[in-house]
């Protein structure tokens, strides 16, 4: 997976694609483009300038750390690279991950979990224009939401998002999902905010396997409720304005069968393919 991700790195092809003009990263510099995506894909804990410190001690393999990039040389190169560049490596690591690695199941499914947060920027114009505001202590703060879409069995972030601070999780879940490539036999875990039909509907009309927290406004719950039962397979209707919306022959408009659950664990361990659990 090294050499994969060096060669990636180090390829005129990702220079071209990620630099934000042709002017950039031709001249013979000491911040090169393969280590100014290194030094901020690194997990940061100091300083910017004792991390470029250390980075090029390393490098450089000096015995003390000395003073080769100033922090505002980085400033200005990184204006001259597009935060894509660090999806098409995550796309590298999770593509081989997929093909090569001794991946962990659960009954022969990949196991995924998405979910959602809000995270505090910083507080420049430029931030509250894109990303949009949120009060916080009777200040306005920048403010982003942010999704992260996981193999919780091995360990891989498979896809992460940052948007606006309006768009909500199920709109994020949507690009999760078109995303992240997934296997045909997975099993997907949500938060009851992600019980949205048409996400539902369309994970099953694909075939894939779904546990989601079902939400106490729902009519299967309120059904599931009066009938006393532990385990029961219910129809899950659309809603009306959905089924107006998409039209009869639409896939949307129709009910399927999802089976509900007490608890967070189904003792025959068994999940049928006309069956998804809520």
């Amino acid at each position: 997976m090294i050499s994969i991700v060096k060669e990636l790195l180090f390829s005129e092809d990702l220079k071209a694609k990620h630099r934000t003009s042709p002017r950039h990263f031709i001249r013979d510099r000491i911040l090169t483009f393969p280590l100014l995506v290194l030094y901020l894909a690194n997990f940061i804990k100091g300083s910017c300038r004792d991390e470029l410190d250390l980075l090029f001690q390393a490098i450089l393999k000096l015995d003390v750390p000395e003073r080769v990039v100033t922090p505002s040389a980085l400033s200005q190169a990184r204006r001259k690279l597009s935060y894509e560049v660090f999806i098409d490596l995550q796309d590298a690591v999770c593509a081989f991950v997929n093909d090569n690695a001794p991946l962990v199941t659960y009954h022969g499914m990949r196991v995924f979990a998405v979910d959602g947060s809000t995270m505090i920027l910083p507080d420049t114009p430029e931030n509250k224009e894109h990303f949009g505001t949120a009060s916080n202590k009777n200040a306005e703060r920048a403010m982003a939401r942010i999704s992260i879409f996981h193999d919780v069995l091995n360990r891989i972030t498979i896809d992460a998002l940052i948007r606006p601070y309006t768009v909500g999780e199920t709109t994020m879940a949507w690009d999760h999902l078109e995303d992240a490539r997934l296997p045909a036999n997975s099993l997907i875990l949500m938060d009851r905010g992600y019980t949205d039909f048409s996400i539902l509907k369309t994970l099953f009309d694909e075939g894939r396997h779904f546990c989601v927290r079902v939400r106490s406004d729902l009519r299967i719950y309120k059904a599931f409720l009066q009938s006393g039962r532990d385990d029961m397979v219910l129809d899950f209707e659309p809603p009306e304005g959905l089924r107006r919306s998409e039209g009869p022959d639409s896939l949307l408009s129709k009910s399927f069968k999802v089976r509900l659950v007490i608890g967070g664990t189904i003792n025959d361990g068994k999940c049928p393919d006309f069956e998804r659990i809520i």
